[in-house]
């Protein structure tokens, strides 16, 4: 089954023909020996690297030159699983007058991928595979079948490149098994052991999504990858049940990304990436998706050409993990100084992909900049029981319209520990909270300002945030330490306050961080 074409490519079946009056035509065959019709055949001129498709068996009107033909023969096939078999061609052909090709599925030989699965595992397997031309902007066709199902026809021309994912799906563990290779080979065959594979363990927790049902899988990202061939291949969720569970996964060395997609009735309405992680054989690695708490990303706000920008599209999210997990919020800002305000702000980020607070300042002085986010999504009501439910960030720096740089100040991030799947601590018992401090341009490339950190003080509410009680907190480098006592019940609030030593400060405010089972 085809299942991608990139890039979008250009379609000349109702162009007029080329005053040069040369024209390809381009014959597929399937494997039951039938001509293909109707299939779609994607041709790059290999000097000026155009794109254009064709349909099997109709001739395109092309400047004279050498191109380049990519294609995946798709046949009928009863009785398989996904009912065709998928042969990937590729070709380089001479176009000068009216010029001829002719691809044979028949040709093909299959894409063999082994493992030495354990016994008895009911494994279900799944093959995605691609023929690439790497040099022509990341041209390939993809194909998704059983195994034993998807062929390529051989083809030693450099020009091309074939990806493949394979994956063993078992009720107690998955292997996932990856590579690129030069050429369409003409055994394409490889083994590989379990021994040699890397081992993984993924945790999802519920809580901070909107729903519990969150499907999980990884995809290769080769570091060196010409034409991204073998990045982003796709061999179905390895797990798609409700948060939260962990599983274990075997991959073959090299870079790999987890990710989540979180569904609803309403559709795709969460999820997120991991950070890449290059795993070696042999190696353990651990990664995690949907931990407490949710708040504001590392972006401080920034000074620039005389105005005070803040974005507002990252306020209540992972910031643990690195996930790019984030919620959907309504959001309202200020910017005041000395009291008077300057700027407000009222936006949702539904729909908005980059709300921000943006305004210009005329002269030098004490700033205060006030956020406050509260959970939405058009249509899906906030699940009762959900964390995380709002984040109030407020930021009082100095600052001159005429010295571009980050705002100064500091941001938290919250780390409960010890937290069971749902993200509860026990009733009375107490949760260690990890509390570092960070600092991010946000790819701004502004100067960050020289500053330490005066006072940190650290506040629970058990309540919603109606009342706080400052905890003790413990500071070694730049992280800190405390003991939160939990309620008999409910959720747990968690705050700071960070003062530094020329009197800037920021406070932030997670209600709802955690919950108590």
């Amino acid at each position: 089954m085809t299942t991608a074409l990139l890039p979008l490519v250009y379609s000349l079946s109702a162009a007029p023909a080329m005053a040069a009056g040369s024209s390809l035509t381009i014959t597929t065959i399937g494997r039951n020996g039938k001509a293909v019709s109707g299939g779609q055949e994607n041709i790059v001129n290999l000097s000026s690297w155009q794109n254009y498709t064709a349909q099997s068996g109709h001739a395109v009107s092309l400047p004279a030159g050498h191109y380049a033909v990519i294609t995946d023969i798709e046949t009928p096939a009863p009785g398989t699983a996904w009912g065709m078999t998928d042969t990937l061609g590729t070709a380089t052909v001479k176009v000068s007058g009216s010029s001829r090709l002719t691809l044979d599925a028949r040709k093909g030989k299959p894409v063999k991928i082994s493992l030495n699965t354990p016994a008895g595992g009911g494994f279900q397997t799944r093959i995605d595979a691609r023929a690439c031309l790497p040099g022509g902007g990341g041209v390939n066709v993809e194909a998704f079948n059983s195994p034993g199902d998807l062929y390529e026809i051989p083809d030693s021309s450099r020009d091309f490149s074939l990806s493949w994912l394979q994956s063993w799906l078992g009720s107690n563990s998955d292997y996932l098994v990856s590579g690129v290779v030069p050429t369409l080979p003409s055994n394409p065959s490889y083994a590989y052991s379990r021994a040699k594979l890397a081992y993984e363990y993924i945790r999802v927790d519920k809580g901070e999504e909107m729903t519990n049902n969150d499907a999980l899988t990884l995809q290769p990202e080769p570091a060196n990858d010409p034409g991204l061939c073998g990045t982003d291949l796709w061999a179905g969720e390895f797990q798609n049940q409700s948060a939260p569970y962990g599983t274990e996964v075997f991959t073959s060395p090299g870079r790999w990304t987890a990710r989540t997609d979180v569904m609803s009735d309403a559709g795709d309405i969460g999820g997120g990436f991991a950070q890449p992680l290059t795993m070696q054989a042999g190696k353990t690695y651990y990664q995690s998706f949907g931990r407490a708490a949710w708040g504001p990303g590392e972006n401080l706000p920034t000074v620039w050409n005389g105005r005070i920008q803040f974005a507002l599209n990252d306020l209540i999210g992972d910031a643990n993990e690195g996930t790019g997990e984030t919620a959907d919020y309504k959001l309202w800002a200020t910017l005041r100084r000395n009291g008077k305000l300057l700027k407000y702000v009222a936006q949702q980020t539904y729909g908005n992909s980059y709300p921000e607070l943006d305004a210009p300042i005329g002269s030098a002085g004490w700033y205060d900049l006030a956020t406050v986010a509260q959970r939405y999504r058009p249509g899906q009501p906030v699940p009762v029981g959900t964390l995380s439910t709002s984040a109030v960030l407020d930021f009082h720096f100095y600052a001159r319209p005429d010295q571009d740089q980050l705002a100064p100040g500091f941001l938290a991030r919250f780390t409960p520990l010890g937290l069971n799947g749902a993200n509860q601590g026990a009733p009375g018992a107490n949760t260690p909270l990890s509390i570092t401090l960070f600092r991010g341009s946000g790819g701004t490339g502004l100067s960050v300002p020289s500053e330490n950190v005066k006072s940190l003080t650290v506040l629970v509410s058990t309540n919603g945030g109606k009342s706080w009680k400052a905890i003790a907190a413990k500071r070694s480098g730049n992280a800190w330490s405390a003991d939160v006592h939990d309620p008999a019940g409910g959720f747990v609030s968690l705050r700071t306050v960070i003062v530094d030593t020329s009197g800037n400060s920021t406070d932030e405010q997670i209600d709802n961080a955690y919950g108590i089972s």
